[in-house]
Parts: C-alpha cells; structure tokens; sequence
C-alpha cells in the first residue's frame, strides 16, 4: 500500500511539473512553436534520431563522399514525409486537448486518435528505414562511433535537463489535458466544497495508480523499441509493441475523459468553466 502511494505521489509530482513547465514555456503558443528540432523530434517518436547526430558529427565520423551521397539520398527522399508525420501529430494532439475541453465526447475522438496511432505508426517505419540504411552505410568502426555519439548524447541530455526531459516524456506518452492537476494546483481558486474535495480526492486515489502504471509501461515500450531499432531487430515484433504500447494509450486517454466527465458532475458550473479556461491558457 506505501508502495502505490509513493508512486501515485511520484507521478502527481510530475503531473505539476509538466503544467507548470507549460505555463513558462508554451504560453500564448503552440508546443511546435516553441520546441527544438531535436524536442520535436523525441516528442513524436521514441526511435532514435540518428540523422540529425550523423549530420552534426559528419567530420568526426570520417565519411566517404558516397556514403555522404547515399545518406543525402535517402534523407530527400523522406524528409518532408517524416515532417510532415511529426506536424500531423503535434496538431492532432492539440486538436484532442482543445476538444477535450470542448466536451467532445470518446466516439467523436476516436477518428482522431487512429489517425494519430496511424501517423505515429508510420513516422516509427521510416525511423526505422533511417536506423537501417544508416548502418548498411557506414562501415563497422564508424556505427560503433556513431552509437558511442548516441549514449554520450542521452547521458548529456539526461544529466542537464532530467526535469525537462521528464516533463516532455509526460506530454509525449499523454497529450490529454492534465484536470486533476488544475485542482492541485488552482483548488483555492476554485472554492471547493468539502464534499466536492472528497469526491475529486477519492477519484484520484481510485484511478492514479492504474493511469502511473500504464504511464511507465508506455515508457518502457518506447524505450524498448529505441533499442530494437538500433540492434535491427524484427520490424513486425517491433510494431507489435507499438501496437500494445497504442492501447495503452488509448487507455489512458479513455481515463482522462472519465475524470473530464467526472470532473464536470463534480464541479458548479463556475468552477467547470474556471478549470477549462485555466487548462487553456497552458496551451
């Protein structure tokens, strides 16, 4: 029982970060707007992004003209297609926050999330392309430099913005509007009842721990399939685990409009209208 409790108090933690990370970096704008290259990148797909770290090491990995050639081939040949994928999906996730609040309910969201399962699908299989030619081009010695770039990169990334980090993985594995943490962090300004306290306090407790655990199972899945790509395992096991690693999600999502649903029973109208316009002004 300790054990549940601390983790559904971890991922409360994180909950408030993520919003609080929102309200100093995304005010006013879209997510898209205000990443990186680099953030938009990890933020719509797990795979690693191998193309971006070969072009800025080109010298120190020593390439060949024709490997230069035959990587440049590869990347106008699929470029625009894999941006295309990753601004489909920041646009569809912002589309199933604005709609959540918007009272949308699960059977009109659906036709969203498959074309976001569909887009991430798809983004995933041209990643995995990428990984694959790029080791058929470069030659044993220069692969093992380029993975050694790889690690020596994430453990830089991981050491100077493991909050940040932690935040975008809460976003990326769970766009849906984040409610319970609006009454967390905005509950004095919402005049809650005690009854109205309890009731939101019990559906927490209830449902919390589920949600963290498919949270960490995503993570797990999305950090497996980082490392399949780069050992060039199977692609069908692969898109299986993408497959379970969706239902999760979906699962998830299913969740957060429950407690949207549940929320809104809860809650006056005033107090209704107070929570979506707080959540809309993190977007």
């Amino acid at each position: 029982m300790k054990t549940k409790q601390l983790k559904s108090n971890q991922i409360l933690k994180t909950t408030i970060g993520a919003i609080l990370f929102l309200s100093v970096s995304f005010s006013g704008a879209t997510q898209a707007a205000k990443m990186t290259k680099m953030q938009i990148a990890s933020h719509t797909s797990p795979m690693p992004h191998l193309m971006m770290l070969v072009q800025v090491n080109k010298n120190d990995l020593m390439l060949s003209n024709q490997q230069l050639a035959s990587l440049s081939e590869w990347k106008h040949a699929n470029q625009m297609r894999v941006k295309s994928l990753m601004n489909s999906i920041m646009e569809i996730e912002k589309d199933l926050y604005e709609l959540t609040l918007e009272g949308i309910d699960q059977d009109e969201l659906a036709e969203l999330r498959t074309a976001l399962a569909e887009d991430r699908s798809e983004l995933i299989d041209l990643k995995y392309q990428c990984v694959s030619n790029i080791q058929k081009t470069l030659d044993k010695d220069q692969w093992a430099m380029l993975m050694k770039l790889l690690k020596n990169q994430e453990k830089i990334s991981a050491s100077a913005k493991s909050s940040v980090n932690e935040m975008q993985s809460f976003l990326r594995v769970s766009p849906m509007p984040k409610f319970m943490a609006i009454i967390l962090m905005h509950g004095a300004e919402l005049n809650l009842n005690p009854e109205q306290n309890k009731a939101l306090e019990d559906w927490r407790l209830k449902n919390m721990n589920h949600w963290s655990i498919l949270f960490g199972e995503v993570l797990s899945a999305e950090k497996q399939l980082t490392q399949d790509a780069i050992e060039l395992k199977d692609a069908k096991k692969m898109m299986a685990t993408f497959k379970e690693m969706t239902e999760k999600r979906i699962e998830m999502a299913t969740m957060t409009l429950a407690c949207r649903d549940n929320m809104k029973k809860v809650l006056t109208e005033e107090q209704w209208n107070k929570v979506v316009k707080l959540l809309k002004s993190y977007i």
